[in-house]
C-alpha cells in the first residue's frame, strides 16, 4: 500500500477510536489533539481544500511539537507540503519545501522519509518550471548524484519537463552506466528520454537498442523508435530483422514498423511477409501488421499472398488479418475459401469463422451452406460460427438444426450451443429435448 494512503488509513482508526472515547469519557476526550487537526485536514483534502488542509496539517505539527511527538509532527508536516503543493503557486511550493526541510530534523519511520524525499522532488519541480533557479539547481544536483532509483528518475522526469537539453546529459551518464544492477533505472530512463524530444535522443536511442545488455531496455528502445517514423529508424529495424539473434527483438522490431504510418515502413512489411527465407514467425507477425493500415492495396496484397502461401499456418494468419478489415468484398473472398472442395479444411474451416466474424454473413446464407453442404466438418464450423454470432436468429438456427440434424454428434453440439447462449426461449426448447 501507498505509505500516504496508509497514514489516512490509520487516521480514520484514530478517528474510531477518538469517537468511542468521548462517548465513553465525556467532555475529558475533547480536548484538542493533533489526531483531530489530522482528521478535519484529511477531510479538507478530500474535499479539495487545500487551502485550509494546510491550515489543519500547520496546526496539527505544532501541537504535536508540544507534545514532543515527533513522528506525528513529521506527519502532519508531510501532510501539510501534499495539500500545498496540490495547490501549486510558488508561495504554497516554497511554504511546503520549508514544511519538508523542517521535517528532515526529526525522528520519523523511514517509509515517511521516503514519502518526504519523493514529495521534495516533486515540489524543486514545480518551483523551477515557475523560475526558481536554486530550486532548479538542486533538482540538477539530485539527479546527478548516486541517490535512490525512484528519488533520482523523479528528478530527471522534473528535469525533462522543464529543460530537456538540460537533461539529455544527465540521462546519457545513466544510460552509460550498464553495471550490474543498474538495469531498472536504464529501463525507466528510456520512457524519459522518449518524452523529451531533445536534440540527440534518436541518436541515443538507437544505441541502446542496439548495444545495451539489457533486452528489455533495447527492447524499449526500439518500441518508442517506432514512434518517431524516421528513416534512421526504419534502416534501424531492417537491421535488427536481418541480424539480431534474439527473437523477441525481432518481433519488436516488426511490431515498430507496423506502427509506422508511411509508405516505406508498408513496403519493408510486405517484403517480410512475401519472402521464403524468413522464418515463419516473422512472416506471420510482418502479415498481421499489415492490418494496422487496412488499405485496398494492402487487402489485394494480403489475398495475393494467400494464393502464393503453402504453409497453414500463414494461410490462416492471412485469413485472420484480412477479417480485420469490414469491407463486404474481403467477407465474399472468406467465404468463396470456405466453399472450395479442393481447398485445405483447416483453412476453409479459418475462413468460414472469420467471415462470420465480419458481421455481413446473414443467418440465412449459413443455414443455406449447411443444407447445401455434406461435409461434416464444414456442418460441425458452422454450427460453431452460429453460436458465434449472439443473435436470436442464430440462436434460432441452432434449435432448427437440432431438431432436424440426423447426425447425432451435430445435434449436441447445436444444443450443447443453445444451453450456453442462454437467449430468448433457449430454456423451453432445453425443456422441450428433455421432454421427448
Amino acid at each position: 500500500m501507498n505509505t500516504h494512503l496508509a497514514f489516512r488509513s490509520r487516521l480514520l482508526t484514530v478517528a474510531l477510536v477518538a469517537t468511542l472515547a468521548i462517548g465513553m469519557v465525556g467532555g475529558a476526550a475533547a480536548q484538542e489533539n493533533p489526531q483531530d487537526r489530522l482528521i478535519r485536514g484529511h477531510v479538507a483534502l478530500d474535499r479539495g481544500q487545500y487551502h485550509s488542509a494546510a491550515a489543519q496539517f500547520r496546526q496539527a505539527a505544532e501541537l504535536a511539537a508540544q507534545a514532543h511527538n515527533e513522528q506525528e509532527q513529521a506527519e502532519a508536516l508531510y501532510w501539510q507540503a501534499f495539500a500545498l503543493q496540490r495547490v501549486g503557486n510558488k508561495r504554497e511550493l516554497t511554504e511546503a519545501a520549508e514544511a519538508l526541510l523542517q521535517m528532515r530534523l526529526l525522528e520519523m519511520e523511514e517509509s515517511l522519509q521516503q514519502e518526504a524525499r519523493n514529495l521534495a522532488v516533486r515540489v524543486k519541480g514545480d518551483l523551477a518550471k515557475q523560475g526558481d533557479a536554486q530550486a532548479a539547481r538542486e533538482l540538477t544536483e539530485m539527479a546527478e548524484e548516486h541517490a535512490n532509483i525512484e528519488e533520482k528518475l523523479m528528478a530527471m522526469q522534473a528535469l525533462m519537463q522543464m529543460n530537456p537539453e538540460r537533461a539529455l546529459p544527465i540521462l546519457e551518464q545513466v544510460l552509460a552506466d550498464r553495471e550490474p544492477g543498474t538495469a531498472e533505472l536504464r529501463r525507466q530512463a528510456v520512457f524519459l528520454l522518449s518524452q523529451g524530444g531533445a536534440e540527440g535522443s534518436e541518436e541515443l536511442m538507437i544505441d541502446l537498442a542496439r548495444n545495451d545488455p539489457d533486452p528489455e531496455v533495447r527492447s524499449q528502445a526500439i518500441f518508442w523508435l517506432g514512434q518517431t517514423g524516421s528513416d534512421e529508424a526504419l534502416a534501424f529495424f531492417r537491421e535488427v530483422i536481418r541480424t539480431e539473434q534474439d527473437p523477441e527483438l525481432v518481433q519488436q522490431a516488426i511490431f515498430a514498423l507496423s506502427q509506422v504510418d508511411n509508405a516505406e515502413a508498408n513496403a519493408a512489411l510486405r517484403d517480410l511477409a512475401s519472402d521464403p527465407r524468413q522464418t515463419i514467425e516473422i512472416r506471420e507477425q510482418a502479415i498481421f501488421g499489415l492490418g494496422n493500415d487496412g488499405s485496398a492495396d494492402d487487402r489485394a496484397f494480403l489475398r495475393a499472398l494467400y494464393g502464393e502461401v503453402e504453409n497453414i499456418d500463414l494461410k490462416e494468419q492471412i485469413l485472420q488479418t484480412a477479417a480485420m478489415d469490414d469491407d463486404p468484398r474481403t467477407a465474399a473472398w472468406l467465404l468463396d475459401i470456405a466453399l472450395d472442395p479442393d481447398a485445405d479444411m483447416e483453412s476453409r474451416k479459418a475462413a468460414l469463422f472469420w467471415a462470420g466474424q465480419q458481421g455481413d454473413l446473414p443467418v440465412s446464407r449459413l443455414d443455406s451452406i449447411y443444407t447445401d453442404l455434406d461435409d461434416r466438418d464444414m456442418r460441425e464450423q458452422i454450427i460453431f460460427v452460429l453460436s458465434q454470432n449472439g443473435s436470436a436468429e442464430a440462436i434460432q438456427s441452432l434449435m432448427a438444426i437440432a431438431r432436424m440434424e440426423d447426425d447425432p454428434e451435430l445435434r449436441k453440439q447445436a444444443i450443447f450451443w443453445i444451453g450456453q447462449s442462454g437467449g430468448e426461449g433457449a430454456e423451453e426448447f432445453l425443456l422441450e429435448i428433455i421432454n421427448q
